[in-house]
């Protein structure tokens, strides 16, 4: 019907979990299921759902979502070094039932590397650990009040 499907993640708040690879991967799965229909939303669809789509629904389709000359540089590069990443043998059916965030390497962003091997360039890991423990401490002492 010409409806653009795309997943999104909108950050801790509703389920505590960022990892759209594994929306991606509940989603095709559901849909598999509740339409008794294991062809259903074949994994190339369901990663189309997480990059171009969504590049669609915010008018960026031009821009970025998929890696083409002219579009902005950026880039996941996935690890296939790890037990639970043997053996691929189809890329995107890994991706989406296979993989999760963990596997991600490397994240390029506008050209600009933002995690290599694993670690935020641009950001003090440890530092964003101490702050997210001190706001836990504070919502606690109001949660006690």
């Amino acid at each position: 019907r010409g409806i653009n499907l795309c997943l999104g993640t909108d950050g801790v708040a509703s389920n505590n979990n960022v990892d759209l690879l594994q929306e991606a991967s509940v989603t095709a799965k559901l849909h598999k299921a509740l339409n008794n229909d294991p062809s259903l939303l074949p994994a190339k669809e369901a990663f189309a759902m997480v990059t171009i789509n969504g590049a669609k629904a915010i008018g960026k389709e031009k821009q970025l979502g998929s890696l083409e000359t002219g579009k902005l540089a950026d880039l996941a590069i996935m690890s296939l070094n790890e037990l639970e990443n043997q053996p691929m043998y189809n890329p995107y059916s890994h991706l989406i039932y296979a993989m999760q965030s963990r596997s991600v390497r490397d994240v390029i962003i506008h050209g600009n590397p933002v995690m290599l091997n694993y670690k935020l360039c641009r950001v003090d890991e440890a530092e964003i650990v101490s702050c997210a423990k001190g706001y836990k401490a504070q919502i606690m002492k109001e949660i006690d009040r």
